[in-house]
Order: structure tokens, then sequence, then C-alpha cells
């Protein structure tokens, strides 16, 4: 199975890491002084794909996973890598493909 119909099976809150920052999770993002542009923003019931898509478009490597206006996690390469691999997919496909 490919790498894309693999993760559009899987949702961000299942592979999401989560309460990353120190900070209170329930007040809202701009409470915390985080301005987030939407392509560095996901949602945890977007597909993994839709995190894929992102992780390959901004830097630093994670994109943050927001619900409503609170912070609840972020989704790492790491992240993808540990679902692809638990799938059937080895970490080594991620990282060709993100490149």
């Amino acid at each position: 199975m490919r790498v894309r119909a693999r993760l559009e099976r899987l949702r961000v809150e299942d592979i999401m890491t989560q309460a990353p920052l120190v900070a209170d999770m329930v007040a809202p993002l701009a409470e915390a002084g985080i301005a987030l542009g939407a392509e560095k923003v996901v949602r945890p019931r977007d597909s993994a794909w839709t995190a894929f898509l992102k992780l390959g478009r901004t830097r630093g490597g994670r994109v943050a996973v927001v619900d409503g206006q609170a912070l609840v996690g972020v989704v790492t390469q790491r992240d993808l890598q540990a679902a692809l691999a638990t799938n059937g997919a080895g970490p080594t496909d991620l990282a060709r493909r993100a490149a």
C-alpha cells in the first residue's frame, strides 16, 4: 500500500505528540502569543496525509495541531515515520518522499 493511502486512513489526533509547550493548553493561541499561519496548522480530525503535505511545505520539521483556538499538540516527521512503520512502511519511505 502506498504512503498516501496509509496516511489518509490515519487522523492527526492518532499520531500527534500531545501538549508540546509548557503553556495553558486551554488558552487561546493569541493569548499565549503564538501566531501561526494556516500552512503550519492542522486539526485533530485532519488526515495524517494533510499533516505530511504541510510538513513538506514548512521549515522546522513540525506543524501545530490546533483544536478551535487551543494548541493541543504537534506532528513531526518522526511522528509520521512511526505511524508508517506501524502500518507496514519503513521510515525511509517517508524521508525519501519528504525530501
